[in-house]
């Protein structure tokens, strides 16, 4: 399954390149809607391969998209994922575990570079230098991964949005950004009791260790 999921995505690569310029639009929103589907990535890549060679049909005949796949894109999106078997338990459990482990390493090697790395070369000792994770630390970790999460579910889920529905969308993410920023800084200055600390080699080994589970579980 995984040299022909690189298959798939190398050929599927390819086809993008032939979709025209006014075509893009549509057909990057319709990806992006196949992308929320609760269907297997390979799944995904079959379907992306089949558009795209419905779409450069079309243009070859010079038809429009209405042509081929009417003017109801996310009806026809919305057929396509309701006659493909949705994603096990067991990929759903691997996908959350997967999205945990690439938030948990980005987060630790940005802690790791913003306060470790510093104390590090101020000490001149990587050993001597240890990361302070504070109860702050925990839910501010939290609070980003179920934001960023959920802003990624609301833009997958809206890709047909008209632009001034699109605009309030934005309005709202934006607010809500705002208002998770002050939250993190308020949660970091109250919140600042040390639950435990970590040395800092002990630290690049976690976030080594999250980041190669990542590539395991992106396998299965």
């Amino acid at each position: 399954m995984g040299r022909d999921m690189k298959k798939l995505r190398k050929l599927n690569n390819e086809l993008d390149k032939k979709i025209s310029s006014e075509n893009q639009p549509v057909f990057t929103d319709m990806i992006c809607y196949i992308r929320g589907a609760s269907i297997s990535d390979y799944d995904q890549e079959l379907v992306r391969r089949d558009l795209s060679e419905m779409i450069i049909d079309a243009q070859s005949r010079g038809d429009g998209l209405d042509a081929v796949i009417g003017s109801d894109y996310k009806g026809f999106c919305d057929e396509v994922i309701g006659a493909l078997p949705p994603k096990s338990t067991k990929q759903k459990i691997i996908d959350g575990a997967d999205i945990l482990c690439t938030c948990l390493a980005i987060l630790g090697a940005i802690s790791i570079i913003s306060s470790g790395i510093v104390a590090a070369v101020k000490t001149g000792s990587i050993s001597a230098v240890s990361i302070p994770i504070s109860v702050g630390t925990v839910v501010t970790f939290a609070v980003i991964i179920i934001a960023a999460v959920a802003v990624v579910e609301y833009i997958v889920r809206h890709p047909f949005e008209a632009d001034t529905d699109s605009m309030k969308g934005r309005i709202i993410v934006g607010i809500a950004a705002g208002g998770m920023m002050a939250a993190l800084i308020l949660i970091g200055v109250i919140l600042r009791s040390t639950l435990f600390t970590v040395n800092l080699l002990t630290a690049v080994l976690v976030v080594l260790a999250l980041f190669l589970a990542h590539l395991a579980l992106d396998r299965l």
